[in-house]
């Protein structure tokens, strides 16, 4: 009964926090005034992968972007975050979004991080 009790709270609070990241997420793309597809991964040791074809439009110029982000996920879950890009060509699969598609892209198998020869 308590295992059962534990995994229901487990299971809720990772619900909350996939909403809230894509929350964030899509706000912090809002902002920037990117449409294209974004894929994350939150690694849940302070450090959160975020996978897009243009990363630089989600950095923004000086930053700018990547330290409102920053500072939104700092304020949301009270810890600093590193923020890595990984650039991908084709689309994200298992999008339950029309115009923004937040997937977990490890389970993804389009997605083809940019090799040495294809820059």
């Amino acid at each position: 009964m308590i295992d059962e009790e534990f995994e229901e709270m487990r299971a809720d609070a990772h619900k909350w926090m996939q909403d809230t990241n894509r929350k964030l997420i899509e706000n912090w793309c809002k902002e920037a005034k990117y449409t294209r597809p974004v894929g994350y991964f939150n690694d849940l040791h302070g450090t959160m992968t975020i996978y897009a074809e243009y990363p630089g439009y989600l950095i923004g110029r000086a930053g700018v972007h990547i330290y409102k982000f920053k500072e939104s996920l700092k304020e949301e879950f009270h810890r600093d975050y590193e923020i890595k890009f990984v650039e991908i060509r084709g689309e994200i699969v298992n999008c339950k979004e029309e115009t923004k598609c937040h997937t977990n892209p490890k389970n993804s198998n389009s997605l083809k991080p940019k090799t040495a020869d294809e820059n």
